[in-house]
This record gives C-alpha cells, structure tokens and sequence, in this order.
C-alpha cells in the first residue's frame, strides 16, 4: 500500500535527519513509521518544518527518498511582515505539492499529525482520498472549555475546531492527560468517524546493564523531556533552591531536547544567582535505557508539567521503577496511589517536605515505593510492539477499504 505522511518536524525524527541510527524523542511517531516501512508499505513524508540543512540519514530503516517535500516554516527567525509571507508561502507550497501528489490518484491513505498538518486532511477530502489523523495531546483546550465555553472555544481555536470535524476515517489522540477525550465531545459536532483515546506504550523489558552514561554517586533529582517552559523546569531548580537552603545539597539533572534557547538561559542566569552552579546538569538527549538508569537511581523524578504530567516521560519512568513526584491529576489516579507507590503534591514546598524524607529514607525503602509503581502501570500500559501493531492496523484496514472502493 502507499500512504503519504503529513507533519511537522517532531524532535524524534529531527535525531534521524542529524545522522543518529536511533531516535531519542517521541517514539509515539517513531516507531509506527518504522514499522510501517519495515512492513514494505511505500511511505512518503511531507515535512513542515524550518530544518534547512541536507538531510544526514543513517538509520537502517529510512531514506531520503522517503522525503518528498520539506515545506519551508521558519516563523521562529523572523519576524512582522517578513513573518506573514513566510507563512503564507508556506501554506501555498504546501497545498501544490498536495494537490500534484493526491492528484495522481496513487496513494491509498493519508495519514496528517499535529495542528500543522490540518492541509492534508482538507486536501484529502478533496481528493476523496481516506485520511486518520494523530493528536498528541491537547494542551490547554479543556481549560479554555471550562472557563470560555464550547463555543467560543471553537471560535478562538479554530484549527483544533476544524480537525475535529473534518471527515477522516479515525483520530487517534494520546491519553496524556490533557483530556483529549472530553476535548473531542465538545468540539466535535460531526461524530462520523472512528476516535481512540490511547496511552502511549512503553519498554516492558529494560536491560540496565546497558547503560553507557556515567551515573551519580551522589543523590540527585532527575527529569526527563523537551527543554521548554511549558514541561517545568525550572521549578524543578527552584525546588532544588529550597532544598538545598535547607542543607539537602542534592544535584539535578536534565535530559532532553534543547528547543528553547532563550529559556535555558533563563533557567542558568537563575541557577549562577542562587548559588546552584555546579548541581544542575544538562545532558542533551540520551538514550531511552539510559534515562532509564538515571531514572531509577534518582532518589525522585518530579515532574510539574504546565498542563500534563502523564505523557512519555512518566509512563517510561513508572515502567523503568522510579520515586515520582507530580502534581495530583486525576488521570494519573489509576497509576498512583498518594504516599504508598508516588506522590502528589500542589506546590513546590510540598514537594520539598517529601524529598527531605526520601533522603532519610535507605535506597531499599524507596525502591519498595517505585516498585509499587511499576507493577500498577504494568497492569495498565501495552509494551511498544503491541501498541504499535494497533495503530498499524488501523491504517491497513482503511487502506483496505480504499482499495476495495475503486
């Protein structure tokens, strides 16, 4: 079968153009894409991204060939009217090389991800071409349901609005926390397709003796995911501030992507002016086993997420066996159980509270906590294979159904 990928440069697949042979970053577009090209379906990717660099792909399981068109979308350097055109160049661009490929009449699915690749829906349906679409999370949409109501929300997010209700075979929106589900009733008017709310899968079985990376001696704090505000950061060092005023001299460190400079920076200026220098380290992107490792040996993993804390990070970190603290959410109830496997906390200085008595505590009363942990979410959480192999199935019997409608 043929299918054309619709998307925005995710920071996983960004690993495989810089050369790497392994991805370091959403595995939830990652690896249904590998499986897919592993399985000899002819997949082409149109890519929405500012990345302007020639492509440098080692992985076994791609090629550059499998990268039709990389739409232009640099609305980060610039800025006013400059920014306008780039945008609106972009969005021309985009609807040609739509137009030229589903045009031919080749391709049996479509299949967009993310807000940016809205077009290809559109365009699939003009082309009367089936299309699924992937959501990963909704940000902040209920809040804004909850406090402006269903439609105003429809009319200040008319991009969600629109994918929601366009015709498509299915929708398939991460259960991350951000109550994609209740998002979906609200702003969809037209249930006529197939939604699945569906939390990502995990590694079920860890090989810690893979660990490449040097890991402490010292006690530290760790967390892992994407370096921008929206994931907390910086109130993991503020939280590190309090402890250390209160002579827990504990280190912390960062794992993930850098996408935002101008807050990293922030984040340093912070820690130079509080005397943390020296206790905060930020190790880039690392591999899935070795976040693991850090995970585990970390006397907690907290994570305050500005909208949801049940997203990659947190299932692979329950599932590797960590102390994680997080602020209480009512989807990450059927995982944790307040003081007994994790902890919730509302603000920093109950988090600090809890950290002074996981120190005092020996690393075998804490690994009893986090194991708790790991056997809820193994009761609960696919392993990646099975997980994908849903999603794959999804996407074959639409293509079914297109070829058997010609």
């Amino acid at each position: 079968m043929k299918i054309l990928y619709v998307t925005p440069l995710v920071a996983g697949f960004e690993d495989i153009l810089n050369g790497k042979t392994e991805s370091r970053g959403l595995p939830s577009f990652i690896f249904p894409l590998r499986e897919l090209l592993r399985r000899g379906h002819q997949t082409d990717i149109i890519l929405i991204s500012d990345y302007n660099k020639a492509f440098d792909i080692k992985a076994d399981w791609i090629s550059a060939d499998h990268i039709i068109a990389n739409i232009n979308h640099d609305l980060v350097s610039t800025k006013g009217i400059q920014r306008t055109v780039n945008k609106v160049c972009s969005f021309i661009e985009l609807l040609y090389i739509l137009a030229k490929c589903l045009g031919s009449h080749t391709y049996d699915f479509v299949y967009c991800h993310g807000t940016a690749a809205l077009t290809g829906n559109l365009m699939a349906n003009l082309f009367r071409v089936r299309c699924g679409y992937r959501i990963y999370g909704t940000v902040n949409l209920i809040n804004r349901i909850q406090k402006y109501g269903r439609m105003k929300t429809m009319l200040l997010s008319p991009v969600y609005t629109a994918i929601f209700n366009l015709r498509k075979e299915f929708m398939i929106i991460t259960d991350d926390g951000t109550h994609g589900d209740q998002v979906y009733d609200q702003l969809c008017f037209r249930k006529k397709y197939k939604s699945y709310f569906w939390l990502n899968g995990v590694d079920k079985e860890i090989d810690y003796g893979g660990c490449r990376l040097f890991v402490p001696e010292k006690p530290y704090l760790f967390h892992a995911a994407r370096i921008c505000r929206n994931k907390g950061q910086h109130r993991d060092v503020m939280l590190l501030r309090m402890l250390h005023k209160k002579g827990r001299k504990l280190h912390l460190y960062f794992a993930g992507h850098i996408v935002d400079e101008k807050y990293r920076q922030e984040m340093e200026e912070y820690i130079d002016k509080n005397d943390l220098k020296g206790y905060v380290t930020f190790l880039g992107d690392i591999k899935r086993e070795d976040l693991q490792n850090y995970a585990v040996n970390a006397v907690a993993v907290p994570l305050f997420d500005r909208y949801s804390n049940q997203g990659n990070v947190f299932l692979e970190c329950a599932m590797a066996g960590a102390v994680i603290i997080t602020y209480h959410e009512k989807p990450l109830e059927r995982f944790i159980k307040n003081g007994e496997n994790g902890f919730f906390v509302h603000n920093g200085h109950e988090a600090c509270r809890i950290i002074e008595s996981l120190c005092d505590m020996d690393k075998d009363a804490r690994k009893k906590i986090a194991e708790k942990l790991k056997i809820a979410a193994g009761k609960t959480l696919l392993s990646w294979d099975e997980r994908v192999r849903k999603e794959i199935q999804l996407i074959e019997t639409a293509v079914i159904k297109e070829q058997n409608s010609r």
